[in-house]
């Protein structure tokens, strides 16, 4: 029934008819020929105005001569009020609401699919410019589309002296998204370089060697209403 008022108030609805509207059952109207059997009606015309009560039959006439139809709008008033309408135009509305809901429902779900999924992106310590550029690329569309995103570095035969330089590729790396995503596990206060810090006391703390950190940067996406300002920023730029 709300997709029928607010396809009435493309034609200026009074609001008394609109309050007619709302205490509608959700069953289906009646028109035409099946409002004869009532005596009396109180007729509303396309724009909204009140033509007064008068007897169905002549009601219905006048709907015809418009080539528009008669529906009911309140059975409870005393007497009934109808209105004058084009009903194949309210009936694509309501379909036309009722298929937009499915959309918009079919979409949030795939949102929410998107959120908790995590996509990957491989690095190595010897990953060109080139290459980090489109990784990087591919990493920000992933977060734009709203998964979770993880960043690692992982190390081939006869690189295990490059660990400064893989920090800084993840370092860099995580720069690059922070517009557009959330780094996690950085310390309070401090930079993203500080995660892979380990201070040399609690290394050897307790005679106790701690197990070093994966080289790696995990990123949260940003909220959807963000996402949303950002992808209209990004389109708005490419025009």
């Amino acid at each position: 029934m709300l997709c029928v008022i607010r396809a009435l108030r493309r034609v200026q609805a009074s609001p008394a008819v609109l309050r007619h509207l709302a205490q509608q059952s959700s069953g289906p109207a009646r028109l035409n020929g099946d409002l004869l059997r009532l005596h009396d009606v109180r007729l509303i015309s396309e724009a909204g105005e009140d033509r007064g009560v008068m007897p169905s039959r002549k009601a219905l006439s006048e709907a015809r001569g418009l080539g528009r139809d008669l529906m009911e709008v309140n059975g409870h008033a005393k007497p009934p009020v109808v209105r004058i309408v084009d009903y194949t135009a309210l009936q694509s509305a309501r379909a036309k609401k009722s298929y937009d809901a499915r959309k918009r429902g079919k979409e949030n779900r795939k949102m929410e699919r998107k959120e908790g999924a995590l996509k990957q992106v491989r690095l190595s310590p010897s990953t060109d410019t080139h290459d980090m550029q489109i990784k990087m690329r591919r990493a920000r569309e992933f977060l734009c589309d709203g998964y979770r995103v993880r960043v690692y570095m992982q190390f081939r035969r006869g690189q295990g002296r490059l660990q400064e330089d893989a920090k800084a590729a993840l370092v860099a790396a995580a720069e690059r998204l922070e517009e557009v995503g959330t780094v996690m596990g950085v310390p309070q206060g401090k930079e993203v370089a500080d995660m892979f810090k380990v201070e040399k006391e609690d290394e050897e703390a307790m005679g106790v060697t701690v197990k070093k950190k994966p080289l790696e940067i995990l990123i949260q996406p940003l909220s959807r209403k963000k996402r949303e300002l950002l992808n209209k920023a990004g389109v708005e730029a490419d025009a």
